[in-house]
């Protein structure tokens, strides 16, 4: 967008380019012709090269003090476009209209930084789950994320590496109590965790 502008000013004032050494303006494709030609690691290693050097800087100070050190927030956002420039989602409308397409962005984000670490798009009819196949988590990590993300398979394999996390159970889960650890139910203006329990299939 910023390149965009900056082409449209040179059109602006494309008589007096000549006394920067432009014979004409810059087309405003430029630089998404290079860019396509360019591969996207360019980047990669430039933005990884950078937050590994300031991440000590942009850390919240309002983590300070927590116990945990590896902690993830993954969460999705979607982007609506038309069926015409992405394949639509969902049931075909019933009043005959065409149905949106999307870009699913996916993004993985370090708690105490607040910086994303990973981020994938997807055409919006990906399920959100298929993202967690996608990330490669040390052990002792603790991944927080909603429960479209939900994958029994992938929460058994994370557990075998020791790799923690924390999501909502969904409405239709089948499971059976093992254990109650904790129980704060009966209690009044109770705070912290009401009810802990160990479950199984």
């Amino acid at each position: 967008m910023a390149y965009a502008s900056f082409a449209k000013g040179c059109l602006a004032c494309e008589g007096k380019l000549s006394h920067l050494g432009f014979d004409t303006a810059p087309a405003r494709s430029t630089l998404s012709d290079a860019n396509r030609r360019r591969s996207y690691l360019v980047f990669e290693t430039i933005y990884l090269e950078l937050l590994k050097k300031y991440h000590g800087f942009i850390s919240d100070s309002r983590l300070k003090g927590l116990s945990i050190r590896n902690l993830k927030i993954i969460d999705s956002s979607t982007i609506s476009l038309f069926g015409d420039v992405l394949r639509g989602v969902g049931r075909p409308r019933l009043d005959g209209a065409r149905r949106k397409g999307g870009i699913k962005v996916h993004a993985m984000m370090d708690a105490f930084s607040g910086v994303m670490e990973f981020v994938r798009m997807t055409p919006a009819k990906v399920h959100d789950r298929q993202f967690l196949l996608k990330l490669k988590l040390p052990g002792e990590s603790f991944v927080v994320f909603d429960k479209a993300y939900n994958d029994y398979r992938q929460f058994h394999s994370w557990s075998r590496q020791q790799v923690w996390f924390v999501s909502r159970m969904k409405e239709n889960a089948v499971y059976h109590v093992c254990k109650v650890l904790i129980d704060r139910t009966r209690k009044q203006k109770c705070n912290g965790v009401v009810k802990d329990q160990i479950k199984s299939q």
